[in-house]
């Protein structure tokens, strides 16, 4: 039976898979399968079309027409494994949300689980046990008077990462770099203060992984992350609402650590500033 734990991250119980790993080991969502010619949506603003959720910028976004129920469709193309639904860049604080899926084209659209209202506009992230589907839809119901806007979704499959993540580690949600304009008279007299800028910046470490898992499941994620973003949670279970749609700052690069093959890596990351 699957469990939800927050209003932005849902865990399934599929987290543990070896004595390795439990639900509070990190996770990065980066295999995206939506495909351009895939995604509909009921309503779009003719400048804001639901094909901006097919890239991976957050200044290129869906907009509704209308704060109406809204259902967003991503055809896959064919059935396949999907363990993650990663949402970035949105406004849907206060609103309901869910997602749902069907195996083929003429099926019945089944709820992943029950409907989730956010408390704020940080990145979402669900995880769950794997569900082969071709089919997959958000259903949103908007605040009234205002028109949902999402600018990414990533559907997939999810890399859980081999060590826990303890001391040291500032949560993406925390790590906030800003670029302030003050305004002073000539008196030396405070006028104010102007956001020019935000965004949000951290950094992990991984130590002790096996030679086989940086090999066969890291190396992958370290070739995407040259160019694309992900989605990433850093302790999913015990701090479930510090999510990020992030990008790496600077080149993962590993090293061998031990005699026996263990290896250790660094990542240094940046993330999007939720939406105001």
């Amino acid at each position: 039976m699957a469990t939800h734990i927050t209003e932005a991250l849902y865990i399934s119980g599929g987290l543990s898979s070896s004595i390795d790993f439990n639900a509070n080991n990190p996770v990065i969502g980066y295999q995206n399968l939506v495909e351009v010619g895939g995604i509909t949506s009921d309503s779009a603003e003719t400048d804001y079309p639901v094909t901006n959720l097919g890239n991976d910028s957050t200044a290129e976004y869906w907009e509704s027409a209308s704060d109406a129920l809204q259902y967003v469709t991503f055809v896959l193309g064919t059935a396949q494994a999907v363990d993650y639904i990663g949402v970035g860049a949105h406004n849907l604080v206060g609103a309901t949300y869910e997602f749902q899926y069907k195996v083929t084209a003429g099926g019945t659209w089944t709820a992943v689980d029950t409907p989730l209202t956010p408390n704020d506009n940080s990145a979402i992230m669900w995880l769950f046990d794997s569900i082969t589907a071709d089919y997959w839809r958000i259903k949103i119901t908007p605040v009234t008077g205002t028109n949902p806007k999402i600018g990414v979704v990533y559907i997939g499959q999810r890399l859980q990462l081999q060590r826990r993540i303890y001391v040291g580690h500032t949560p993406i949600v925390y790590g906030r770099n800003t670029s302030i304009q003050t305004g002073m008279s000539e008196s030396g007299n405070f006028l104010g203060r102007v956001l020019k800028r935000e965004q949000l910046e951290s950094s992990f470490e991984q130590e002790n992984v096996s030679p086989s898992f940086y090999r066969d499941s890291v190396d992958a994620f370290v070739i995407h992350a040259k160019t694309k973003p992900w989605f990433f949670s850093w302790r999913p279970s015990q701090y479930p609402l510090e999510v990020g749609y992030c990008w790496a700052t600077s080149d993962i690069v590993p090293s061998n650590q031990r005699t026996n093959g263990m290896m250790s890596f660094s990542v240094k990351y940046g993330a999007h500033a939720p939406w105001t």
